[in-house]
């Protein structure tokens, strides 16, 4: 979602962007549980993996992404907050080197 919100290149107005509410969807299987990306809370760093590596999990409450922050490591930001560094711009996220 990043490196196409956040790529230079991307010339399309965005009109809606969810994500997955990590704080009530099964982490192997999230379904249902879609958010406003705009205003979810993110979690960067972590030890968690995603289904495809190294992932920005997603939350509606900050409070569940403290949680998160306290079981598996990263730092609570804000969708505001996110930076065209923070990601790699070809789909993947920055820190995620093993592909």
């Amino acid at each position: 979602m990043f490196n196409v919100l956040l790529n230079p290149e991307q010339i399309r107005e965005v009109k809606a962007v969810y994500v997955q509410d990590m704080g009530i969807a099964d982490w192997i299987t999230p379904k249902d549980a879609w958010i406003d990306a705009r205003t979810a809370f993110y979690v960067s760093g972590s030890r968690k993996a995603g289904s495809m590596g190294t992932t920005f999990a997603s939350f509606a409450k900050q409070s569940d992404a403290e949680a998160f922050v306290v079981s598996f490591g990263g730092e609570v930001l804000t969708f505001d907050q996110f930076k065209a560094d923070m990601a790699r711009l070809d789909g993947g996220a920055l820190h995620d080197t093993r592909m």
